[in-house]
């Protein structure tokens, strides 16, 4: 029991211990990946930057390879002014396209263009194509909502496509070696609109009348080289300019990469360290696992033990109550068997005196009479069915002794009542030629070998006679005095309830009947002899 109870402390105790070591280990943990989270945003934030350095650096390293406007070409088939249905038509598709870009850029901001062209259907493809966090194609999805505050329906969107394709229609013209080369002188002046200002085409122009939008719209004007030669410079500026902002972006981007770099350097170590912690932590979970297993089944033991401690000690405690009750029934029984002892030397002592009165009489008598010769040896059958060959007394001496043959009659009842209890109690092994006390009656029913049924049916049976009975130890002792009384080997002739009561009122007479043996339980002996007797 105290080796079960270390056991448990100490589990208990490195239990707690490895808790306090996890919580630790928890802590660290978390801060680690605090750490780290921090980290990957702001490496995230780094990335995000160096992509739109490098959008900067394709627009610039673009602006920088548009070529210089070259020499203006009189254009007489194309119109000044442009058709009002197609410019509606160009109208609306540009509105369609800012539209759908801006529904894109509110989406998906990380992955927006500004040179490229957006529709609908791109949306909700890219959605699954380019995020592979959860977390984020939820956040993307909210384009539902989006759509739902613009009540974009679906006949919208057809609306926008229908749009479009008519905006494609009319801005495909048919294609001529004029018109591409026209076009071309378009988009140069185009892609350069702070550059060249009203005021500079104004300098270079040949007189004050000189419109730049008519030369812009393709109005049969004619520019001089002189004017492309200014471009051309202003050109190779802008170029020189470029050069020197992409270097410089270039730098941030390499500085940039680097801090990248370090970050993700940084980035493994921890997750590195972050892994062993995470091992190191399970495999604690499973020590902590295994001892609280152990820590349950020594609980389990040591409330098997105090049960089992409870039982012994209601056992220790009936024993001692036990031993209590025997120790006072030892000391009742000695009290009983020095009574009886005294009794018995008392019984001894008047049998003694008794006998020398009856000696010194039938010597008188042989003085006096004649010899009787002795009738023959007579066979008598005694109570129970056992005989045996014994002579009766002289007359004379039956005359004289009538208190001895009292005794006699009173041991022969106790020698036939408990014979014939035995006969009650355990019919099939009752033999005639045998006596039988008590005391055999109560070896017997726990040492006799019988069948159990048989066994506790005669248990039964002698419950019941005790209880009809009403059976009482002194019983016993008085018919264990009076067969102790019984000192000669005669027995009368078969009982009868006639003598067995003179024989009682005489010993009483006497002052024979004392203490166990007295006049009334002596017939409360012969009532039982006479119940007994209907039994068999």
């Amino acid at each position: 029991m105290d080796n079960i109870k270390e056991n448990l402390d100490e589990s208990i105790r490195e239990n707690t211990a490895l808790e306090e070591k996890n919580v630790t280990l928890e802590l660290n943990v978390s801060k680690l990946t605090k750490k780290l989270h921090g980290l990957t945003k702001h490496l995230e934030e780094i990335t995000s930057e160096n992509r739109s350095l490098r959008k900067k650096v394709d627009v610039l390293e673009v602006g920088t390879k548009a070529p210089a406007v070259p020499e203006r070409i009189a254009l007489s088939s194309i119109q000044a002014l442009p058709d009002p249905v197609v410019l509606a038509n160009l109208v609306l598709g540009e509105l369609s396209w800012q539209i759908q870009g801006m529904m894109y850029q509110r989406v998906l901001p990380d992955f927006y263009d500004s040179m490229k062209s957006y529709k609908i259907k791109h949306i909700d493809q890219d959605i699954e194509d380019l995020l592979e966090n959860e977390q984020q194609k939820i956040k993307a999805r909210r384009i539902c909502e989006l759509k739902a505050k613009l009540k974009c329906k679906t006949t919208h969107v057809r609306a926008m496509k229908s749009i479009q394709t008519n905006r494609n229609l009319t801005a495909h013209p048919e294609i001529s070696e004029d018109m591409v080369d026209y076009a071309a002188t378009k988009i140069a002046v185009y892609i350069l609109p702070r550059i060249m200002m009203d005021e500079q085409l104004r300098q270079i122009a040949p007189s004050e009348d000189f419109d730049p939008m008519a030369a812009l719209l393709g109005m049969n004007v004619t520019l001089k080289r002189e004017v492309y030669q200014e471009r051309a410079r202003i050109n190779e500026v802008v170029v020189s300019q470029h050069t020197e902002d992409i270097e410089a972006l270039k730098k941030q981007i390499d500085e940039k990469n680097k801090v990248i770099d370090e970050l993700r350097k940084s980035v493994e170590g921890l997750e590195e360290q972050n892994q062993e912690l995470n091992v190191e932590l399970k495999s604690r979970n499973e020590e902590i696992k295994a001892l609280k297993a152990r820590i349950g089944r020594l609980e389990s033991d040591k409330k098997d033990l105090e049960d089992e401690l409870k039982s012994v000690t209601v056992k220790v405690t009936r024993m001692e109550k036990d031993i209590r009750e025997l120790n006072e029934a030892k000391i009742a029984q000695e009290e009983k068997n020095m009574e009886l002892q005294e009794n018995f030397h008392k019984v001894t002592g008047r049998f003694e005196s008794r006998n020398q009165v009856i000696k010194k009489e039938i010597k008188e008598i042989r003085e006096s009479q004649h010899k009787e010769v002795p009738p023959p040896l007579a066979v008598f059958q005694r109570a129970g069915g056992r005989q045996m060959l014994n002579a009766p007394l002289p007359r004379h001496l039956q005359i004289a002794d009538r208190e001895l043959h009292a005794s006699l009659s009173l041991g022969e009842l106790c020698r036939v009542l408990q014979n014939k209890l035995y006969k009650v109690i355990f019919p099939n092994s009752f033999q005639p030629n045998r006596n039988y006390k008590i005391k055999n009656i109560l070896r017997d029913l726990d040492k006799l070998p019988q069948p159990k049924e048989e066994k506790e049916r005669s248990k039964k049976k002698w419950n019941e006679v005790q209880e009809k009975l009403s059976w009482d130890e002194c019983y016993e002792y008085a018919m264990k005095s009076l067969q102790e009384s019984r000192n000669v080997d005669a027995h009368p002739t078969p009982l009868t309830e006639e003598v067995l009561v003179r024989a009682a009122e005489l010993m009483d007479s006497k002052g024979n009947l004392k203490g166990y043996l007295s006049l009334k339980r002596v017939h409360e002996l012969i009532s039982m002899w006479k119940h007994v007797q209907t039994m068999e």
